[in-house]
């Protein structure tokens, strides 16, 4: 028997039995579906979450007080103009005594050999108010020198804080085309006009790009340095420093040195736990990547179960295809054909089942990532994620096809003639 008749044949069987492989077909299409969007979404926030972390800048090294614990919880939200954690965002307390990062011990990492600038900043949540509308907004106090090397974004309009600002602001995307606008308001235009922080008035002197995501500058306010320190009332400790390294070193070994010179200042020895933290871009990119991978592997071991269970609906639709069958099969063999043949005709059909199953599911599946999209859900589908939707849904029928298929090949001839 060719391998054309064999597909013709299987493909009759199907559409003469429309309602039970059409029932069959769709406990596929609900496994594939739900394989796909699971994943898919699990990838979506990698790629959102690498590209969020991408602001942290590839050459910069941010340095804040607490365990490495804190970091991983925390380090998105802290460089490349970043300056805190994203609004709302709940931590994980550390009950470890915590030694602060101070001014004094960042002049004394200036100096060490890789290192270009060095921007030690202080970060608080004030009351900001425009004309008669207010919020709470990230303010960030930032040395103007360093501030144009460490800020991974781009100015919209106006110009950075310069030395000889007191009372100036730089502001995120956001504070200058959301934050205050009303329902019914055209967009107001911060350039040029003062708000007040905390009571004190400064002028805008110039409005950043979106730099998107929970680790960017978008909800941030950056004053001079300076005058933060009067403003928050703090001339020592600083929350977090971010450290730009020199063309031509290596990002993780200054890293390793500037954790090895912070500890030797904060009297540990090597062996000790530090009681700061160190983020690079590449470290808290592995770290997010550790967590999704779990995350993938978690979802598409549950989205797993429901294919198995379509699984089981190709198994018994073939046995009940072989009995109905019976005769066919006994003719077949009176004509000549082999064993083999009869096993390729049952599992053609059953992969064919899984084949048009896994198609219908990977198009529910884009149909789900469009849903997700409006709420706001990332996900991520790509040609492999298709590709091995459709591979696992023709392999489970294949699978659930295979006893059925070596019955139908033992049968005797004779005992299938007279089956009734």
């Amino acid at each position: 028997m060719k391998l054309a008749d064999s597909a013709e044949i299987a493909l009759t069987n199907i559409m003469h039995q429309k309602l039970r492989s059409w029932l069959t077909i769709l406990g596929i299409v609900v496994g594939v579906a739900s394989i796909i969007t699971l994943i898919s979404i699990s990838m979506g926030m990698q790629e959102n979450v690498t590209k969020q972390t991408s602001v942290l800048g590839a050459n910069q090294i941010t340095i804040t007080a607490g365990s490495q614990r804190a970091s991983r919880m925390m380090g998105m939200g802290l460089a490349g103009g970043g300056g805190g954690p994203p609004p709302g965002a709940v931590f994980e307390e550390d009950d470890s005594e915590t030694a602060a990062v101070t001014f004094k011990e960042a002049d004394e990492l200036r100096s060490l050999s890789g290192v270009s600038v060095i921007d030690a900043r202080l970060s608080e949540r004030k009351d900001i108010v425009y004309k008669t509308k207010n919020t709470t907004l990230s303010v960030i106090g930032t040395d103007p020198d360093a501030f144009p090397e460490t800020l991974s974004v781009e100015l919209e309009n106006g110009r950075l804080l310069g030395v000889s600002d007191k009372y100036s602001a730089v502001i995120g995307y956001n504070v200058a085309h959301a934050v205050f606008d009303g329902e019914d308001d055209d967009e107001v235009d911060l350039l040029n006009n003062q708000i007040e922080i905390d009571g004190v008035a400064f002028k805008v002197v110039g409005i950043l790009n979106e730099s998107g995501g929970m680790a960017g500058s978008d909800n941030n306010i950056y004053v001079p340095i300076e005058t933060a320190q009067d403003l928050f009332d703090e001339d020592e400790d600083v929350s977090e420093l971010i450290v730009v390294v020199k063309d031509g070193y290596n990002v993780d070994t200054i890293a390793s040195d500037l954790e090895t010179e912070l500890k030797s200042l904060h009297d540990l020895s090597d062996d000790e736990d530090a009681d700061f933290s160190v983020v690079t871009a590449t470290s808290m990119q592995s770290a997010v990547s550790s967590i999704t991978d779990t995350l993938t592997l978690f979802l598409g071991g549950i989205a797993s179960i429901s294919l198995i269970v379509g699984g089981i609906g190709v198994l018994n639709t073939m046995f009940m295809s072989v009995l109905e069958q019976t005769k066919t099969i006994g003719v077949f063999k009176a004509l000549g054909a082999k064993d083999s043949d009869i096993i390729r005709l049952f599992l053609i059909e059953a992969a064919t089942l899984g084949f048009i199953g896994g198609l219908a599911g990977v198009g529910l599946s884009f149909f789900g990532s469009i849903v997700l999209s409006m709420f706001s859900l990332p996900s991520a589908i790509t040609v492999e994620l298709v590709a091995m939707g459709l591979f696992f849904s023709v392999i489970v029928g294949i699978v659930a096809g295979i006893v059925p298929a070596r019955n139908a090949a033992q049968i005797s001839p004779i005992e299938a003639l007279r089956y009734e």
